[in-house]
């Protein structure tokens, strides 16, 4: 019997078409994956790592790549603010508290909201993040 980590890398290289099944066929959606080209296949596909390289980064690195998300300007220096947005504050609870330069570097914006407000590059990826839900503020 093959280790579940191999099993996993086979069934990640079929789905991929690094190569096609010797017997059966694999189905998405009904439609058999060996008809279509591998990167149509690979455009449909997303592979979401169970690593922890998440973690022990902020959370504006984890998003500034993101459609219509943080500018993030300064890269993480706490020098900008462009990296706003807004946690519900049951959830605020749970996070470090500011710092005092994220808190003056907060209290200069319009958006400033003083239950809400954070700066992502301030906030640790870790197990309190689970599940957290946030809003990119708008730009200043």
């Amino acid at each position: 019997m093959l280790p579940a980590w191999m099993l996993f890398w086979i069934c990640f290289a079929l789905l991929q078409r690094f190569y096609d099944p010797q017997a059966g066929r694999i189905l998405i959606d009904g439609q058999d994956i060996s008809q279509l080209t591998q990167a149509s296949v690979r455009d449909a596909l997303s592979f979401v790592p169970q690593d922890v390289s998440l973690f022990h980064r902020s959370i504006m690195e984890n998003i500034r790549e993101l459609d219509d998300s943080v500018e993030a300007i300064c890269g993480g220096m706490c020098a900008c603010a462009t990296c706003h947005v807004y946690i519900e504050p049951d959830r605020q609870a749970a996070l470090a508290p500011r710092s005092y330069e994220e808190q003056v570097m907060l209290q200069d914006l319009d958006a400033f909201d003083v239950a809400r407000s954070r700066l992502s590059c301030q906030i640790r990826v870790d197990d309190v993040c689970e599940g957290l839900e946030l809003t990119v503020a708008p730009e200043e």
